[in-house]
C-alpha cells in the first residue's frame, strides 16, 4: 500500500477524500484541488512495483496527456511527492456519474435508446480516435469507461495499453485483461492489433444491451474458453428490444475471427448512426411512440406558434378514442370506423389505399418490419404486408383488445389471455390465460400491453394490473388499483397507472410499491406522458398538468379550457394537445406556456395527433384529417 492516507495533501495541493479503487499497480483516489477548486481524480503507483512497471506507469501518463478527445478521459498534471521518494501520481478528471452499463439494458421507447445509442456512437469514436494515435486499450470494460454527471461517456485507465510501433513494451506471452471482455486472440496470448479493442467494444456493447456479458463462466479460464470456442446468443434472442440490425452489428464485433470484425471504430459508429435513425423513424410507427407509451416521437416542429394550415380532407368515417394516427415509411396510417385501415399522403391527405377488416378499427395500427398489425372492435387480428396490402395472417377470433409490435414479435392482449405471437406468421410463442387470476368472474383484460424492460402490464375491467414475464409469458406481479379506462405508461422503472375516476398513480416497479398518487378534478381517458424524468397528465377538466416523475410534486399546470379525451404526444420540447370541442393547443413542455391554439374541427379530437415530415396531422370523430406545418422561407 502507499503511505498515502485520507486527509493527505499531495505537494500540498490534492487533498486526499476518498478512494475510488484499486488496480494491479496503481491506487485511485477522489481529491480536492486547493488551488483550483475542482475535484479531480489522483492516481498512485503502488510503490511495490519493480523499475519496470514503473516506467510503464509514466509512459501511461504521458501517452493519455497526449491524447485530446472529448470522450476520453484528461490529464491535469503528474508529479512525485516532495520528501517522498517513491510516490508517483498523475491528476486526472474526475467521472463518477457510472459505469456505461448503468443505461441498459436496452428499451425500445425512443428516449432511452437515443441516450444508449448516443454513448456507444461516442464510445466508438473515442476507440476510433485512440487507434489512429497508434494505441491499443487491451482492457476495455464497464469499468473504464465511465459515464460524467451530464452523461458524456469517457473511456479511461489506460494501464494495459500497447503502443503498435513499440510492442516490446509489452511482456511476452502474458495475457493481460479482464475475461469477460477479452478477444479470443488476447485469450490466446497472441499478438494483437486494433481489432481486439473492438471485440471488447462488442462485449460492452452487448452487456449495455442485454444487462450481462456475452460469456459467463464460475471460473475466468471458462469464460476464456467460451471467447475462443462457445457460439455467441445473439442480443435480440435475450432482449426483444434489441433491433435485429444492432444485434447483427454486436455479432460482427464479437466474430472470433478478426478479420471479420467491422475495419474501425469509425465504421462502428457509422453503423450505429443508421440504427440510430432507423429508430428515430420508427418512433412514429406505433401510438405513443413505442412499447413504453411515454408520447415521445421525433419529428418536432421548431416554431409550433408559426403553425398554419396546410391542406383538410373529409372522410367519409373518422377515428375513434383509444385510436391514434401512426406512420409506414413516410404515409399517414389511420384505422377507420369504416372497417377499414387507410394509407394517406402526407403531402395532400390523399387516400393511396384501404386494407379492410371486418369491423371498425379501433385500435392504433403499428407497423415493423414490412407488417401493419391492428384489431377491430369485434376482436379480429390483422397483419398485412406493407405496401403490398395482402394479408400475411389473420385470427377473427383472437378476441384481441389490442397489440404492440417489438422486433420480430406481436404482443396481444386478448379479453381473457396474452401472447406472445412471432410477427411475420402469428406462430404462437406462449400463452397466459387471465382465468381466475383476479377472483373477479368474467373479468376481462382492456388495454394492450404497456412495456417497460423484460416486464409487461395490462389492466382489467375489474380494476386488476397485471404484471408478466415477457419472454416467459408468467405472472410476475397483480394488485388492484382502480377501475381504468386508459393505458398505463412506464419509464425509468416508474408505472404510471390512469385510474378512471381523476387519479394517477406512480408505481416502483423495483418494489412494486406506490410512490405517490394524485388526485386530478375530472376523469382520465388518456395515457400519462412520460420525458425527462416529469410526467404530464390531462384529464376531462381541461387541465393539463407537468409533475415530477418520482415524487409526483407539480412543476406546472395549464387549464386550455375544454375535456381533454387524446392521450398526448410530445416532440421537440413541445407537448400537443387536441380537446373535444375540436381545438389543438401546442404547449411549451418546459413551463406549460401555450405556444399556439387553433380551432381544427367542430367534432371532437379524440385521437393521439401525429408528427410526421414537419407536420402536425390532426383527425377528428367526424372524419375531417388536417394537417399544419410552419411557412417555409
Amino acid at each position: 500500500m502507499t503511505k498515502v492516507q485520507l486527509g493527505d495533501a499531495i505537494n500540498d495541493r490534492y487533498e486526499v477524500v476518498e478512494p475510488l479503487g484499486y488496480g494491479g499497480m496503481a491506487q485511485v483516489y477522489r481529491a480536492k484541488d486547493r488551488h483550483l477548486g475542482r475535484e479531480v481524480a489522483v492516481k498512485i503507483l503502488r510503490p511495490s512495483l519493480t523499475d519496470s512497471d514503473q516506467a510503464r506507469f509514466l509512459r501511461e501518463i504521458r501517452i493519455l496527456a497526449s491524447l485530446s478527445h472529448p470522450n476520453v478521459v484528461r490529464i491535469y498534471d503528474l508529479g512525485t511527492e516532495q520528501g517522498v521518494e517513491d510516490l508517483v501520481y498523475f491528476v486526472m478528471e474526475l467521472v463518477d456519474g457510472g459505469m456505461v452499463t448503468d443505461l441498459g439494458p436496452f428499451e425500445s421507447d425512443l428516449e432511452p435508446a437515443l441516450r444508449l445509442l448516443d454513448v456507444a456512437i461516442n464510445m466508438a469514436r473515442a476507440l476510433a480516435y485512440v487507434h489512429r494515435q497508434g494505441i491499443i486499450h487491451r482492457d476495455l470494460t464497464p469499468h473504464n469507461i465511465l459515464l460524467t454527471a451530464q452523461g458524456d461517456v469517457k473511456v479511461m485507465d489506460f494501464g494495459l495499453i500497447h503502443l503498435a510501433a513499440a510492442s516490446r513494451l509489452t511482456r511476452t506471452g502474458r495475457t493481460l485483461g479482464t475475461p469477460q471482455y477479452m478477444a479470443p486472440e488476447q485469450a490466446k496470448g497472441e499478438v494483437l492489433d486494433a481489432r481486439a479493442d473492438l471485440y471488447a467494444l462488442g462485449a460492452v456493447l452487448f452487456h449495455m444491451l442485454t444487462g450481462g456479458p456475452p460469456f459467463a463462466a464460475d471460473s475466468d479460464q471458462a469464460v476464456l474458453f467460451q471467447h475462443v470456442y462457445e457460439t455467441l446468443n445473439m442480443p435480440h434472442d435475450i432482449n426483444p428490444h434489441v433491433p435485429e440490425m444492432l444485434s447483427q452489428l454486436v455479432a460482427q464485433l464479437l466474430d472470433k475471427r478478426p478479420e471479420c470484425r467491422p475495419p474501425s471504430g469509425d465504421a462502428v459508429a457509422d453503423a450505429l448512426e443508421l440504427v440510430r435513425l432507423q429508430l428515430w423513424q420508427q418512433s412514429q410507427q406505433q401510438r405513443l411512440g413505442g412499447a413504453g407509451q411515454r408520447g415521445l416521437v421525433a419529428d418536432g416542429v421548431v416554431r409550433p406558434d408559426m403553425l398554419e394550415r396546410r391542406w383538410q380532407v373529409r372522410l367519409e368515417h373518422g377515428m375513434q378514442w383509444p385510436s391514434a394516427l401512426t406512420a409506414a415509411e413516410g404515409f399517414v396510417l389511420a384505422g377507420l370506423r369504416a372497417d377499414c385501415v387507410a394509407v394517406i399522403h402526407p403531402d395532400n391527405g390523399r387516400v393511396l389505399a384501404t386494407f379492410d377488416a371486418t369491423d371498425e378499427i379501433n385500435s392504433p395500427v403499428s407497423y415493423q418490419g414490412g407488417l401493419l398489425s391492428y384489431c377491430s372492435r369485434s376482436g379480429g387480428l390483422y397483419a398485412v404486408d406493407y405496401p403490398a396490402g395482402t394479408a400475411a395472417w389473420q385470427d377473427e377470433h383472437a378476441q384481441a383488445v389490442g397489440s404492440v409490435a417489438l422486433g420480430r414479435y406481436l404482443l396481444v392482449s386478448g379479453r381473457y389471455n396474452v401472447r406472445l405471437l412471432e410477427h411475420a406468421t402469428g406462430t404462437e410463442q406462449w400463452r397466459w390465460h387471465l382465468a381466475q387470476e383476479t377472483g373477479q368472474a368474467g373479468d376481462t383484460i382492456i388495454t394492450p400491453p404497456t412495456l417497460h424492460g423484460q416486464q409487461l402490464f395490462v389492466l382489467t375491467q375489474s380494476g386488476w394490473l397485471l404484471g408478466l414475464h415477457l419472454l416467459i409469458g408468467n405472472l410476475l406481479f397483480k394488485a388492484h388499483v382502480g377501475v381504468c379506462r386508459a393505458q398505463p405508461s412506464a419509464a425509468e422503472r416508474v408505472l404510471l397507472i390512469p385510474e378512471h375516476v381523476g387519479a394517477v398513480h406512480g408505481l416502483d416497479l423495483d418494489t412494486f410499491e406506490v410512490l405517490w398518487s394524485y388526485d386530478l378534478a375530472g376523469t382520465l381517458w388518456a395515457t400519462p406522458v412520460i420525458w425527462q424524468q416529469r410526467a404530464y397528465v390531462v384529464s376531462w377538466s381541461g387541465v393539463v398538468r407537468c409533475l415530477q416523475l418520482r415524487s409526483g410534486d407539480d412543476i406546472w399546470e395549464c387549464d386550455v379550457g375544454a375535456p381533454l379525451t387524446a392521450a398526448p404526444v410530445l416532440a421537440g420540447g413541445h407537448l400537443y394537445v387536441l380537446t373535444e370541442t375540436g381545438e389543438l393547443a401546442v404547449l411549451d413542455a418546459h413551463s406549460g406556456f401555450c405556444l399556439h391554439r387553433e380551432q381544427i374541427s367542430n367534432s371532437p379530437c379524440q385521437v393521439s395527433p401525429l408528427l410526421l415530415s414537419g407536420r402536425v396531422i390532426v383527425a377528428s370523430s367526424d372524419g375531417t384529417l388536417t394537417a399544419l406545418s410552419t411557412p417555409h422561407r
